[in-house]
């Protein structure tokens, strides 16, 4: 099946043609979608009069930016949908122009097309043509200026869904003028066998009404343009997954590594939480250290209440070798999981987190990393959150979202492949902070999940050495109370409250 998406926006003259040419082609199996975005003259009334039921109608108020508009909508489109795309003030030039599409995506090597265009109205200028395979392959086109296919442009919406969020974004927005090259390039780079050349006038270029372009808005668009031919090129894949054999039962699991230092008083409160309120855990990791035998003794008791949990003691390790532990640790063995779940004993978890769904939305726009402590704030005014799914959001770090340290975060463990220098947690912090590009795209809860449980910097030695002493005599962090005394929390005073121990049945479901 096809999907016509059309784009428009104060196209009122043409717009009839435009459906016209849509709503007559002879191959049936069709779908259109019509997007007025901030039409003032009277656009949007005119589709909603022409269109009596045949196509969907969407409607912005307010313009946005193209690929704002593009990318939810062919996100949600199932990957075996091939996608065209029309501007509002364009048509196509035949009523076959389905027919042939059909017949050429019948070869299950072609995931992508282009054709010719003609100019309206004087009808002399075409333009299009067929790529060399010289271009294509040796994946030169980023390098070459002004090389852009020509429309009619289609392709599968799983190819599309191939590409990663951060690529369509640009100084944290979406991308709007060179929306075709932030869409084609990575396309392109990533089937050079695969696209195909419809050698025929499939699309008509409409150029009445052409407006003049600005000095401003050139220097912009070049701007944005640089920054596209400037990214990395994407590898080539090796197939095309059109998702036909029904939606994947597989459910996303995260590993888990938690670092602590002489608080087993708040890891027994960490992963308390954890097991309580964090579902789709795998394997979950300790790696602690203990100060003096009374530490490391209250860190023996607290094993003895998780039976799940492996504790590794950094200074069981010759010369306290963090590297090796931590490579051990992320090791891909045959059942860990590819992502990881990394973060201290400074805090529990308040929320029902569902790892699987973070992951999910992780694979949707390929990040890297999903921050499960961030909280939107004011500073926030230099990018823009979006939404991808119920309560979850993205964001385009910048150069201001590379300087947060280190915070519970889940990841992919292909991040960390190399740790050498990494000795110890300090060292890890910075590297973690080192993978945060600007470019990247990290995810967010809409709803705040943890409570922090940070030990003031004020707080003696003596006073740690206490709360050890304490958790040795059975005493643990009542989790109830913390919503209520949060700002004692914040002076150092945790409410405390004598249990018994953990039984099986309490340990992880």
């Amino acid at each position: 099946a096809f999907v016509a998406i059309v784009l428009g926006g104060n196209d009122l003259p043409s717009v009839e043609r435009t459906l016209s040419s849509l709503l007559t082609q002879s191959y049936r199996n069709v779908r259109v979608v019509y997007v007025d975005n901030g039409s003032t003259d009277g656009t949007y009334e005119k589709v909603s009069e022409l269109a009596g039921g045949k196509m969907e109608l969407i409607r912005y108020p307010q313009r946005k930016p193209a690929l704002e508009v593009l990318y939810p909508l062919i996100q949600k489109c199932a990957g075996h949908e091939i996608i065209a795309l029309l501007e509002g003030k364009d048509w196509l030039s035949h009523e076959n122009v389905f027919d042939h599409l059909n017949t050429i995506y019948a070869n299950p090597n072609v995931w992508m097309t282009t054709s010719r265009a003609i100019h309206h109205p004087e009808y002399q200028v075409i333009e299009g043509k067929a790529l060399s395979d010289d271009l294509l392959l040796s994946k030169k086109m980023r390098q070459k200026e002004k090389q852009v296919l020509t429309p009619l442009t289609t392709f599968y919406a799983a190819f599309f869904q191939a590409i990663k969020l951060e690529d369509f974004l640009y100084d944290g927005a979406f991308i709007d003028d060179c929306h075709e090259l932030a869409i084609q390039l990575p396309l392109i780079e990533m089937g050079p066998d695969h696209l195909f050349f419809v050698d025929e006038v499939s699309y008509v270029k409409n150029d009445e009404h052409k407006k003049v372009d600005h000095k401003l808005h050139l220097q912009k668009v070049a701007a944005v343009e640089s920054h596209l031919r400037s990214l990395t090129s994407y590898p080539t894949l090796s197939q095309l997954s059109l998702g036909l054999n029904g939606s994947s039962l597989h459910r996303y699991k995260s590993d888990v590594v938690l670092f602590s230092e002489d608080s087993p008083l708040h890891l027994y409160a960490t992963l308390e939480s954890l097991f309580s309120n964090v579902r789709d855990i795998n394997d979950v990791y300790v790696l602690y250290k203990g100060s003096d035998h009374e530490f490391q003794r209250a860190y023996l008791n607290l094993q003895s209440e998780f039976h799940t949990v492996r504790f590794l003691n950094v200074c069981d390790y010759p010369g306290n070798d963090f590297h090796s532990l931590l490579t051990k640790v992320l090791d891909n063995k045959r059942h860990a999981s590819p992502f990881v779940l990394f973060g201290t004993d400074r805090l529990v978890f308040e929320e029902k987190v569902r790892l699987h769904e973070a992951i999910q939305e992780m694979e949707k726009v390929h990040a890297d990393h999903f921050l499960v402590t961030f909280e939107p704030n004011d500073e926030m005014a230099q990018t823009e959150a979006i939404p991808l799914s119920d309560g979850i959001y993205a964001y385009q770090l910048g150069q201001k979202g590379t300087e947060q340290s280190f915070t519970l975060s889940l990841c992919r463990k292909s991040l960390f492949d190399q740790l050498d220098g990494i000795d110890d947690l300090p060292a890890f912090k910075k590297l973690w902070q080192r993978k945060l590009q600007p470019q990247n795209v990290a995810l967010f809860f809409e709803e705040k999940k943890t409570l922090p449980l940070n030990i003031p910097q004020e707080t003696s030695s003596a006073q740690i050495k206490e709360w050890g002493h304490k958790f040795i005599e059975g005493f643990k962090i009542d989790l109830p109370s913390l919503t209520c005394e949060m700002e004692e929390v914040g002076k150092g005073e945790l409410p405390l409250i004598k249990r018994e121990r953990r039984r099986p049945s309490q340990l992880r479901d």
